[in-house]
């Protein structure tokens, strides 16, 4: 009897704490401390400025620094650790920080998107997968594909803005990046709560989790206790096929996933090409962005200070066999800037 108390029990647990993680997911995000449109906390990184906004009930107080974040005075710092007692703070990216890379997977892949793409990211990015931090969001769907976009970010970039937070004894951010209006999360660090215990919306939250913790208890839960009583030969037959079974869901699985990444692995890598770029460039020219359209062709966004210098150390290079000008784009100062299109 002791035994089938204690395999009770043991159900009992299971079942609590799947019910909690539905019972969080079902709370609105003002309630969880989430950011919203109308109470968060945002920093926005800019190459020449950084603005600092809060936003409490709809009213928005907005404050910018014209230096980069790494540049920000002490009175700035003091400034970002009184609004954060209040809000999480989410941290937005440069756009010079992420590099974004369109990706067209088949209809089929839509449940396996983010195990595709982790097979797939040597062939679609420039850096190693350990070296990056990334993400990606869903931009339009049809009958037959789905496009994203795959955002990166290098993790020696985060790690350098979440050391100047903890610097200062701040708790880092969320970091963010702001694609088609939405906002994509690419590392979010450890949480800790640091509101009071009176706070109203969190006795809200526990009033909210206690009332929803009530519904499954004399139903599903009541069920689950007194059929886990009578579940003892039925757990030695699973038991037996247990290993069988993994076996064939293993397969199933791999086979899943394998389909859907098939169309990507015909695609080519663009690593190579734009490390290539790089490297024939001349030192006072970059790329700034580039991306790889499912037919194979390449674009690339080429930041020049001598357009006819840089465009002829590109046609020098082997793997280029058509350079074409897809735009001319504005740029500061006087350098030129122009998305090429490398036809395959």
């Amino acid at each position: 009897m002791t035994g089938r108390f204690s395999q009770a029990a043991e159900t009992v647990h299971g079942f609590w704490s799947w019910w909690s993680d539905e019972m969080l997911g079902m709370l609105p995000a003002s309630l969880k401390g989430d950011p919203t449109e109308r109470d968060r906390f945002d920093i926005f990184l800019g190459d020449e400025e950084t603005v600092i906004e809060k936003v409490v009930r709809g009213a928005a107080q907005k404050m910018v620094e014209p230096c980069g974040f790494n540049d920000l005075p002490d009175e700035s710092w003091e400034q970002i650790s009184v609004l954060l007692q209040d809000q999480k703070p989410r941290l937005f990216l440069a756009a010079k920080d992420i590099l974004q890379i369109p990706v067209t997977m088949p209809r089929a892949s839509a449940g396996q998107i983010r195990s595709a793409l982790t097979l797939q990211l040597p062939g679609l990015v420039p850096l190693m997968p350990e070296h990056i931090d990334w993400n990606f969001v869903e931009i339009a769907r049809d009958a037959q594909n789905i496009e994203i976009t795959l955002v990166i970010a290098r993790s020696s970039r985060l790690d350098e803005l979440e050391e100047a937070f903890a610097y200062k004894e701040i708790m880092p951010p969320v970091f963010c990046a702001n694609v088609a209006d939405r906002c994509l999360v690419l590392r979010k660090p450890l949480e800790l709560t640091h509101r009071p215990i009176n706070d109203k919306k969190l006795l809200a939250t526990m009033a909210a989790i206690g009332m929803l913790a009530m519904i499954p208890v004399f139903t599903i839960g009541g069920a689950e206790m007194l059929a886990s009583l009578n579940l003892e030969r039925a757990e030695r037959l699973q038991k037996d096929l247990a290993p069988k079974l993994a076996q064939v869901r293993d397969v199933r699985r791999e086979e899943t996933i394998r389909r859907a990444a098939a169309p990507l692995f015909n695609m080519p890598s663009a690593a190579n090409l734009l490390e290539m770029i790089a490297q024939n460039l001349p030192e006072s020219d970059w790329a700034i962005a580039s991306s790889q359209s499912a037919d194979g062709s390449f674009e690339f966004i080429a930041d020049m200070a001598n357009r006819e210098s840089a465009e002829t150390a590109l046609r020098t290079i082997p793997q280029i066999k058509q350079l074409e000008i897809a735009e001319e784009m504005q740029a500061e100062n006087k350098r030129a800037r122009v998305r090429y299109r490398i036809a395959r």
